[in-house]
């Protein structure tokens, strides 16, 4: 059985990262736009007057994605009707015309936009008045109301542009980086992403020209960029210049990540390799299908259970919020030490000791759900057959004790999840020592 080549595999990988249901998406930007077009034109046209805007409409969303956006181009002769502090009103009744047609579906006003509740993602409606130049003025409801304006398609125009000049490298750059915040729990937004992949890519010439052949070395290159990057709290967005918030510092996550790169690279040409990409990627980054067969063909001999589970074969997962959590080590009922404090000082985690797992931080709003993950591993974990990896529910305190009982880098992982989506997660590994 023949080794992909690294062509072969990120091609493979951003085919596994292709939206599996756009289908289903275009259908529910029809049914609103409809509702929106019988409202305010009395008409039924399912595409006039709408625009995808957000990652989709850029063409950079994956598999997963949750947050969809759309803006309704509202009729010019209804701005008197709106202009003189009715931003509520105008978002009122856009949610009251999505809900007369659809009466069972969850939809309410959220302070700029109007969601719409599905199953598995939600779609943000922002009634908008164009303007001569292109560009929208959008509702606020914040502090009484006020009129702010937005430029999206000069952010897709940009995007479109950029495409064509680095050889369709930009899109392609952009999906891969949400699969690493995916799999890291790295809280950053599409357009933070797409304007980091694009002014990554317009700071070089390097991959002007190349394709596939070249993602290994491009993904080290951009990871060292974003590891590089001054704190701050926004960037200028591509094409638009407008104000994209930081919500979370992403370069330490961006250094691992490029550390992991290099040991890619330099396990290029092994049966290795496929594994070394998956720990900066995730899940979508194809397996060594030699390994996985060789796997199975074994899997009958194993002394041990793999009872692994995997939180991308149960909800979506599509980061978005922060998520951190801290360990908490103890003995005979006294503290000892933060876990976090511990590795950082290269002190052991020694057996026979008690563990809190507690949430720090978490920006997702109520309602939510909270689930955790217990990965023992190494070899006296195989031996005691006691390999855990299962996923369970919160138990309505926010956190999970457990004990450290045998040596192994094992891993403790929690998920936020919302309307039936991954949107935070955090992991600690948890390496024990022998005394």
């Amino acid at each position: 059985m023949l080794k992909l080549s690294v062509s072969e595999m990120f091609q493979q990988f951003l085919s596994n990262l292709a939206i599996d249901n756009a289908e289903q998406i275009s259908l529910r930007y029809g049914e609103i736009t409809v509702c929106l077009n019988k409202k305010f034109r009395d008409t039924e046209s399912k595409t006039a007057n709408s625009l995808q805007v957000g990652s989709y409409g850029r063409w950079s969303a994956i598999k997963g994605i949750s947050d969809l956006d759309m803006l309704y181009i509202m009729p010019k002769g209804k701005w008197n009707d709106y202009k003189d502090g009715k931003q509520s009103q105008l978002l009122t009744d856009t949610k009251d015309a999505i809900k007369a047609r659809y009466p069972k579906t969850t939809v309410y006003v959220d302070r700029l936009v109007v969601r719409v509740v599905y199953t598995n993602f939600h779609v943000e409606v922002q009634p908008v008045f164009e303007q001569e130049d292109g560009s929208f003025k959008y509702p606020d409801t914040y502090n009484g109301g006020s009129w702010k304006i937005t430029k999206p398609r000069e952010e897709i125009n940009a995007m479109s542009e950029f495409v064509t000049q680095k050889n369709k490298n930009l899109r392609r750059l952009c999906k891969m980086a949400r699969a690493w915040k995916n799999k890291h729990g790295v809280g950053m937004g599409g357009l933070l992403i797409d304007t980091l992949a694009h002014n990554f890519l317009k700071s070089t010439t390097d991959y002007n020209d190349k394709s596939f052949l070249y993602y290994d070395w491009m993904s080290r290159d951009f990871f060292k960029y974003l590891a590089d990057q001054p704190n701050q709290d926004y960037y200028a967005a591509l094409g638009s210049g407008q104000r994209v918030k930081v919500k979370q510092k992403f370069q330490e996550k961006a250094k691992k990540a490029y550390d992991l790169c290099l040991k890619a690279i330099d396990a290029e040409g092994t049966d290795g390799v496929n594994d070394k990409w998956k720990k900066v990627y995730g899940r979508p980054f194809p397996a060594n299908q030699k390994k996985t067969a060789d796997a199975a063909a074994t899997k009958a001999l194993l002394f041990w259970n793999n009872t692994e589970q995997f939180i991308e074969d149960k909800y979506p997962v599509d980061i978005r919020n922060i998520l951190k959590i801290d360990c908490e080590v103890s003995q005979n009922g006294y503290r000892e030490h933060f876990l976090i404090e511990m590795l950082a000082k290269r002190i052991p985690l020694l057996a026979r000791k008690k563990l809190l797992f507690t949430i720090k931080e978490n920006s997702v709003p109520e309602p939510y759900s909270i689930e955790w993950k217990v990965l023992n591993r190494g070899e006296e974990a195989k031996r005691r057959n006691c390999i855990r990896g299962q996923i369970t529910p919160d138990n309505g305190h926010h956190q999970k004790n457990e004990s450290t009982d045998f040596k192994g880098n094992h891993v403790v992982e929690c998920y936020v999840i919302k309307n039936g989506v991954v949107v935070a997660k955090d992991r600690i590994d948890v390496p024990i020592s022998w005394e």
